[in-house]
């Protein structure tokens, strides 16, 4: 049985976006560039830098995994992607502090998790 997607919002930061149009190279289902020369996010009836939840997508079947590529491929880390959001789950602690499951950005490069550890104040403690 295929896993299911967990991207569930992306988000372009029009501030950062030179217009490179890698994402659009990568995800051109998702992805095009406006007439200032930005990416934006193609959403069924509209188009722009998002918050765009997965089923508000034109191409709402993409794979997670061209998005990433669409993510990482960005000269400047213009694109956000977010995973499927849980309530924060705690794992366990010691002395009374818990420790949560971790609701970072999927994209890697820039050094966030999707899926570890982090302590109430946000600090990642695993992996």
């Amino acid at each position: 049985m295929a896993e299911a997607n967990k991207v569930q919002k992306i988000v372009v930061d029009r501030n950062l976006c030179i217009g490179a149009a890698s994402c659009v190279v990568m995800a051109a289902g998702v992805f095009e560039l406006d007439a200032e020369n930005k990416a934006v996010i193609k959403q069924k009836g509209v188009k722009n830098s998002g918050p765009a939840g997965r089923e508000e997508l034109e191409n709402a079947a993409i794979d997670d995994t061209a998005l990433v590529q669409a993510a990482q491929s960005c000269p400047t880390k213009a694109i956000f992607l977010y995973p499927v959001r849980t309530p924060p789950t705690p794992v366990g602690g010691r002395d009374g502090d818990s420790l949560w499951e971790c609701n970072a950005p999927i994209d890697q490069s820039r050094s966030a998790c999707a899926y570890g550890v982090y302590d109430e104040a946000g600090k990642q403690i695993y992996p």
